[in-house]
């Protein structure tokens, strides 16, 4: 079957046209609802809470060594024993002054000088 132009149709299969448009619309937004459940599912599998979580009264069980651990207050504290020195201005060039300095100068001929091949301006 060729498919016709407006023109040629019939008021009948117009009719047809509109009742299956109107069928394809209906199903269409009794599925809207569920597209709309299924991405809430999805972001809450995305970023909701996980499933494992434990019971309030097995903590505890976990924390075993650390509750062990903890003694009570006759524990000696430790105090920092050391002080920072601050840095002073040239320390860095007196470390360094010792190492031999090496300066490399590399000469360009002048159409290597160029900033800008395209409008052969030169280096300002």
């Amino acid at each position: 079957m060729t498919p016709m132009t407006h023109a040629e149709r019939t008021p009948e299969e117009w009719a047809a046209e509109v009742a299956r448009l109107e069928q394809q619309i209906a199903a269409l937004t009794l599925r809207i609802p569920w597209d709309e459940e299924q991405f809430r599912l999805a972001k809450h599998r995305q970023y909701g809470a996980s499933q494992e979580r434990s019971d309030a009264a097995q903590r505890p069980l976990f924390n075993e060594a650390e509750a062990e651990s903890r003694s009570p207050v006759d524990a000696p504290q430790d105090t920092v024993t050391y002080t920072r020195r601050k840095k002073t201005p040239g320390q860095r060039d007196a470390a360094l002054a010792h190492l031999p300095v090496e300066r490399i100068v590399y000469d360009l001929p002048n159409p290597s000088r160029c900033a800008t091949p395209v409008t052969g301006g030169g280096l300002s």
